[in-house]
């Protein structure tokens, strides 16, 4: 005997069996969405129950699949996702958030050079992907006549210091995290968490050598080197 939610499941993996390569590229309009985005969401915005209960579900199946195919062929998979959503032209990174999916258990293994990495992954992804896509999917609605859907709930920021740099997962038995990016992009993160990682005196030393060199008489050659262990050496 089957749960519902069991029958529940083996009811979209029917429907989406084989969808990913199949009508990738199939739209109703030029420079509109894809047919089963429209289809689901209908047009002009109408009420339609269990999208949200729906949408939930097939993330879950995406990250079971995920984490299925680690077990079985013994690899290991990072998952970075964010969905289409109402923005204005205004919206810079540190309004996106975004889903990943990484075992913690390997984050506690990599310790923090592996959450600097991942945090600056999901940076990058969110500024140079999703922003610039949540403009062309804003600019798809509008051919459809479709009213994008609300922005997801706001996850918790990147962090520029500490153990990890990532946030802490949603579920400590889930590998589970919704990232909130931070302003700018990848190397301006890479950038704060190298200045918050300064020892103070380095820091003040860094500071005060910026600010001579741009003292310096225009056309004078000026070269800065900065040593973490040592302070700062001007030539």
């Amino acid at each position: 005997t089957y749960t519902a939610a069991q029958r529940a499941a083996a009811s979209r993996a029917i429907l989406r069996h084989g969808i990913y390569t199949s009508g990738s590229k199939s739209v109703h309009l030029d420079g509109g969405l894809h047919p089963s985005y429209v289809d689901l969401h209908g047009r002009r915005n109408p009420e339609v129950n269990g999208i949200e209960e729906l949408l939930n579900d097939l993330r879950g199946d995406l990250f079971d699949a995920a984490t299925a195919l680690d077990r079985l062929d013994g690899g290991i998979s990072l998952l970075l996702r964010c969905p289409g959503y109402l923005t204005g032209t205004a919206i810079q990174a540190d309004a996106l958030t975004v889903d990943v999916l990484f075992s913690p258990r390997e984050c506690e293994a990599g310790g923090t050079e592996l959450s600097r990495f991942l945090a600056l992954a999901v940076q990058s992804f969110g500024s140079e992907c999703v922003l610039p896509y949540l403009h062309r999917f804003t600019s798809r609605c509008a051919v459809e006549s479709v009213t994008p859907r609300p922005a997801p709930p706001v996850g918790k920021s990147l962090k520029i210091h500490g153990i990890s740099y990532l946030p802490l997962p949603e579920d400590p038995e889930v590998p589970y995290f919704r990232c909130r990016c931070r302003k700018g992009n990848s190397c301006d993160l890479a950038q704060a968490i190298s200045l918050e990682a300064m020892p103070p005196s380095t820091f003040t030393a860094f500071n005060a050598a910026v600010g001579q060199v741009t003292k310096r008489t225009p056309g004078t050659p000026a070269v800065t080197t900065i040593s973490v262990s040592s302070g700062i050496k001007q030539g």
